[in-house]
């Protein structure tokens, strides 16, 4: 899943303590490859990276060359794969795959784009390529990328924020399995003994308690409750937030019962039409780890849908 925090965050660290560093950016694809064009790997003067551009097919070459271009100072272009001048080096899918070089000569790059995504905005990063300098603007709500005959620009979003509300043994786990995903995760549950060991849980005192969560539309809202007299009371209070998704546990009937409750709440049809609900791909599931799989593939499909 998209997430370029952990490349920026080994940018930042390589800064830190005074390192030379490449950003290694995809400017092109032909035929199939793993990563998009405006997809990074950042590599330091020791050789040590941060990224993936081809799965590993690739990688150790694009080390290579980073710290020649530490070495020489100069930015530069170079092809891989099919067309390339580098003929044993090959990608198993047949393509071929264009790589911009740069030295980053800000030294607070790294830390100034971390400190946007930890607000929770989106950035655009615009590389000079005649010197490989570096310009962070505000960025759009959608991942880009445009290849121009002066510069490079990327913007960039924050990772996935999922929110999980509720109770019951499906909570921890999609707890789990999302923070696998490298999204940014917050729970928050009336039951202490299930968040008692979750550094990002918030214990929930009642459905109309301030939330210590932002929403963003980056944000998705999942409702995990048997109790729905929890549930109805805050999807009347998020339903007109920017989250991108809102989902609800629950069969076609408790759906049509909670939508009635918020109804009565005079919550706007418009509204409660956002609620995803029976939630998940996979309809009928009974266990909780399949609930878990089958909510976090729809939260991730419908991010890559509307964002990627």
């Amino acid at each position: 899943m998209y997430n370029p925090s952990d490349i920026f965050r080994f940018l930042a660290n390589v800064q830190r303590r005074k390192k030379r560093v490449v950003l290694v950016t995809i400017v092109a694809v032909t035929g199939a490859s793993t990563r998009n064009a405006g997809a990074h790997l950042v590599v330091d003067e020791e050789g040590n990276f941060a990224g993936s551009l081809s799965g590993g097919c690739i990688e150790a070459a694009v080390v290579a060359e980073a710290l020649q271009v530490i070495k020489s100072g100069v930015p530069r272009h170079v092809r891989y794969g099919a067309g390339s001048d580098y003929i044993d080096i090959k990608l198993p899918c047949g393509g071929g795959i264009d790589l911009y070089f740069n030295e980053i000569m800000d030294h607070n790059l790294g830390a100034n784009i971390l400190a946007k995504f930890n607000a929770r905005q989106s950035l655009t990063l615009r590389v000079t390529k005649y010197d490989g300098g570096t310009e962070l603007m505000a960025g759009a709500a959608k991942f880009g990328f445009v290849d121009s005959p002066d510069h490079l620009t990327i913007d960039h979003i924050p990772p996935l924020r999922i929110v999980v509300f509720g109770q019951g043994a499906t909570l921890p786990i999609l707890r789990d399995m999302a923070l696998i995903t490298g999204a940014d995760v917050a729970v928050l549950s009336p039951e202490r003994d299930v968040i008692e060991h979750m550094p990002d849980a918030h214990f929930l005192k009642s459905p109309s308690a301030i939330l210590p969560v932002i929403f963003d539309a980056w944000s998705a809202v999942i409702m995990l409750f048997h109790d729905h007299d929890w549930d109805h009371v805050l999807l009347a209070r998020l339903l007109d937030g920017p989250s991108f998704y809102v989902g609800a546990m629950g069969s076609h009937k408790t759906h049509n019962m909670r939508c009635e409750m918020l109804r009565a709440n005079n919550v706007d049809e418009k509204l409660i039409a956002k609620i995803i609900a029976p939630i998940g791909l996979i309809p009928s599931m009974r266990d909780p780890e399949t609930l878990a799989v089958s909510i976090l593939a729809q939260v991730v499909a419908r991010y890559n849908q509307m964002f990627l």
